[in-house]
């Protein structure tokens, strides 16, 4: 079960041409919305978050959906994106939800939606 993603949506196309991050944080069937700044010193084809907020995120000791877009790029894992958050060969925390969103001309365009299921990111199917 992945969140309602129109306020990740929003947030990713005000970062354009930078790269959004947010993240929503689940109890229960309830997700929140955290929004997150992207402090990376390449912020047009990256993303960094603030090690004090990812602490938070962690500490909060819920399942978490992290959101972040690539401008003008496809709503894929990038090779990066696959090297940070896979350790080892396992996620880089229990129940991670990864979620790509497209922004192109400031708005959001497509979105990928990725699980760690079976040794590998798979993508999650969309809701019908």
């Amino acid at each position: 079960m992945t969140p309602d993603l129109t306020q990740a949506r929003l947030h990713c196309e005000a970062a354009y041409p930078n790269e959004g991050v947010c993240a929503y944080l689940r109890t229960g069937s309830t997700w929140r919305f955290v929004p997150l700044e992207n402090i990376s010193e390449a912020p047009h084809t990256s993303f960094v978050i603030d090690p004090l907020a990812w602490m938070k995120l962690e500490r909060a000791n819920q399942a978490i959906c992290l959101v972040h877009s690539h401008v003008d790029g496809p709503a894929e894992l990038s090779r990066r994106d696959l090297d940070t958050f896979t350790v080892d060969g396992r996620p880089l925390l229990p129940d991670l939800v990864l979620v790509v969103v497209e922004v192109r001309d400031r708005r959001a365009v497509s979105v990928g939606e990725w699980s760690f299921r079976n040794g590998a990111w798979e993508p999650i199917a969309p809701a019908l």
